[in-house]
């Protein structure tokens, strides 16, 4: 009788490894046993680089496709308009610094253009690694976890795929509905945009894919973590009120 080989050996006593595409397909149908398997098997970079990549690309692609849009290039016209003249009637620039201000900051410029591209490759991956930290933090200090960055990120990373889904809606109720505030969220009953009004702000938190994607990142931490589900969606929704509540309160609005 032939020796097992070391596979051999394992898979007589635990599931196979789940592939990235099932992986992937899991956040959405089990996620449970998606970050069960993150959890007993060594650390796989793919499980967070694909999600971030997607979503860089997929965010690059809805800006050129949303401000081609007539009607969203009117809105940011209209917005930056009545903040330049806000800064004139204060002084804070004269009637040619907005002109040449406003000519830079069109939708249709290309200087425009390429900072907003520049910055979501820039600030996607420094936000990534951000909330992982966050998360990551927060087992160690709440729950004294075991738990690794590297694992810590393969949890946030499959959970973008949610996020994914949710540009992608975003995008196509934007271009249906041709206004900025047409997200899966309640601001979409707005009918201006103001990235700087508290109550937008606030209303643009109430997203059904946030919930979502809260609740399942719950799961996978607390997979993770080797805690209670519980325990662990209550630091997670407790914390994400706690941004929710500082981010309105100083009229900065994130996505």
């Amino acid at each position: 009788m032939e020796p097992l080989s070391p596979n051999d050996v394992r898979s007589e006593g635990t599931k196979p490894r789940l592939t990235l595409t099932d992986q992937i397909v899991g956040v959405f149908t089990s996620p449970g046993e998606v970050f069960e398997d993150v959890r007993v098997n060594p650390k796989r970079t793919t499980s967070w680089l694909l999600p971030l990549i997607l979503l860089i690309i997929i965010a690059l692609v809805s800006q050129v496709v949303m401000f081609n849009d007539v009607r969203i290039q009117q809105q940011m016209r209209d917005l930056t308009s009545k903040q330049f003249d806000q800064a004139v009637a204060q002084g804070k620039m004269t009637s040619e610094q907005r002109d040449r201000a406003e000519e830079y900051t069109s939708p249709t410029s290309g200087i425009a253009t390429a900072i907003r591209m520049i910055s979501t490759l820039i600030l996607l991956p420094i936000m990534f690694f951000i909330v992982v930290l966050v998360w990551f933090l927060g087992g160690k200090i709440f729950f004294k976890s075991p738990v690794t960055y590297q694992k810590t990120m393969e949890v946030v990373g499959l959970t973008y795929c949610i996020v994914i889904l949710e540009s992608i809606v975003t995008l196509i109720l934007v271009l249906a509905i041709g206004s900025l505030n047409a997200t899966p969220s309640a601001a979409i009953v707005l009918s201006s945009f103001d990235p700087t009004d508290k109550i937008q702000i606030l209303l643009s938190h109430l997203n059904v894919f946030t919930i979502w994607y809260l609740l399942v990142l719950g799961v996978g931490l607390s997979k993770v973590f080797e805690r209670t589900t519980g325990a662990v969606l209550g630091m997670v929704f407790g914390l994400w009120v706690l941004y929710v509540g500082l981010t309105t309160a100083l009229g900065i609005r994130l996505g």
